[in-house]
């Protein structure tokens, strides 16, 4: 009520309640009109034009759900749904302040108010010379943010992309850790050997990765020289310049995969579990989906066909992702990397997976459209690589109990044997010579449970 009254322009007409013993009494000299289904005929009769929510993420996206299904039953006008920010945004700095402010795709989703053990990541932060690839992206760019809150010593950020590497040093230009802003590639071993050597980071966080799956299925080569050949590269380096603890951005997709991009991961997560019983640096992966808002997001597309006035695009009626806010995630990263002894496989708990297309037809109702009418939806079938539904585990890895509600650890299966490196030497090998059916018999070797989409299964590598 406070941050109400503190907005101009703005009179608070009545409160709605789903509790009927407030219903008919005054809040605030506010009278309490009723529950939930009296909106219309509240919006009508009083000219509503906001409808302002107060309740807490976990019970957002069920409510929203519910009150634009009621307004648009009774074919109301166009009414603006915004949000207070809650007591958890406000402390961890995602807004600055409690402003009143737009509904966003997150607030679409049930979420769980995500609890990070803020001692224990400072404790392993504070005063540790940190490295961050793929430092420019969604994820990779918030890694940093948040690193930078708990004072390193130092925040070293690798990237390939220039423009990204500019917009993500502006970004935390003030902050008290020095930042040393690198543009390098992942796969270039003297470059990397020399920026471990230069800066010693104890601690390294891997988001560079090509993470587009149709894309990937017409670029396999360069999808496995970054994601499995440059994980390795980078790995190799870490042992070699005495790094404590390697942490994998790793993906749903990673499971039973179908794509390329999916396969890729996979063999870089079982490159960490090898890796994790041979050295003395904690090397871990963490599993997880959909990022809200990432670079290439389903949901920003969404917006952009909105805008346009549609057609807005999906792919099949009956597809779900799992999904989470960039800022959960890496809450929860962090979290996994505090507490990680090493040869872990994380996996974060990002509750039911959504619709897609239930996505799709909220987010043209708040903007007072019509789906159908207004914007049209058309299915254009699966991409190549892409699944009906995604998984954050396969049916042979069996979950560890971990004493944080939204973490997973995995047992899986054993990793690549001892002759790890003879088999990156020969995936290297097919790789700069290009040839495809070879590269991704030897990938399927690697990852046994990789079955690409529209190939036959390969047991063994052709002749």
């Amino acid at each position: 009520m406070h941050a109400l009254r503190q907005m101009k322009h703005r009179r608070v007409v009545g409160f709605i309640s789903d509790q009927p013993h407030l219903w008919g009494h005054r809040i605030n000299n506010v009278p309490v009109l009723g529950g939930p289904q009296v909106l219309p005929s509240v919006i009508q009769k009083l000219s509503v034009s906001e409808v302002i929510l107060t309740v807490p993420p976990t019970r957002r996206g069920a409510v929203l759900g519910e009150l634009i299904t009621l307004c648009r039953r009774d074919g109301l006008p166009q009414v603006a749904f915004r949000v207070v920010p809650g007591l958890h945004e406000v402390l961890s700095a995602a807004v600055p302040e409690p402003e009143i402010r737009r509904v966003e795709p997150a607030d679409l989703l049930n979420r769980q108010e995500v609890r990070m053990d803020q001692i224990l990541v400072r404790s392993k932060i504070q005063g540790c010379r940190m490295l961050v690839t793929g430092a420019g992206g969604t994820i990779g760019g918030e890694l940093c943010r948040q690193i930078a809150m708990y004072e390193p010593a130092s925040l070293v950020l690798v990237e390939n992309n220039a423009t990204n590497l500019f917009y993500i040093e502006r970004k935390l230009t003030g902050v008290k850790t020095p930042v040393v802003p690198l543009l390098a590639d992942i796969r270039d071993s003297a470059l990397v050997n020399g920026i471990f050597r230069r800066h010693r980071p104890q601690v390294i966080f891997h988001a560079a990765a090509h993470k587009h799956v149709a894309q990937l299925e017409t670029n396999i080569t360069e999808g496995i020289k970054n994601n499995i050949l440059g994980t390795y590269t980078l790995a190799r380096a870490a042992e070699a310049h005495g790094v404590e603890k390697f942490v994998l951005i790793s993906t749903d997709k990673a499971v039973e995969p179908t794509s390329a991009m999916g396969a890729t991961k996979r063999a870089a997560e079982r490159i960490m579990q090898t890796l994790s019983t041979q050295s003395s640096c904690q090397f871990l992966s963490v599993r997880f989906g959909n990022v809200l808002g990432s670079s290439g997001s389903v949901v920003k597309l969404f917006k952009e066909q909105i805008e346009r006035g549609g057609p807005v695009t999906v792919t099949h009626p009956e597809v779900t992702r799992y999904f989470m806010t960039v800022q959960e995630a890496v809450e929860l990263i962090l979290e996994a990397f505090a507490r990680a002894g090493g040869g872990e496989t994380f996996i974060l708990r990002m509750g039911s997976p959504i619709r897609i297309l239930d996505m799709a037809t909220k987010l043209i109702l708040l903007k007072g459209l019509e789906p159908g009418r207004d914007i049209a939806i058309e299915f254009t079938g699966l991409k190549a690589g892409e699944k009906l539904h995604e998984k954050l585990t396969e049916d042979s890895e069996m979950v560890i109990p971990c004493d944080h509600r939204h973490l997973m650890v995995l047992r899986s299966q054993p990793p690549i044997p001892e002759t790890l490196h003879e088999e990156i030497e020969q995936l290297r090998r097919l790789a700069f010579e290009n040839d495809e059916p070879p590269l991704i018999a030897k990938l399927q070797e690697m990852v046994p449970t990789y079955q690409p989409a529209g190939r036959p299964m390969l047991t063994e590598q052709p002749a």
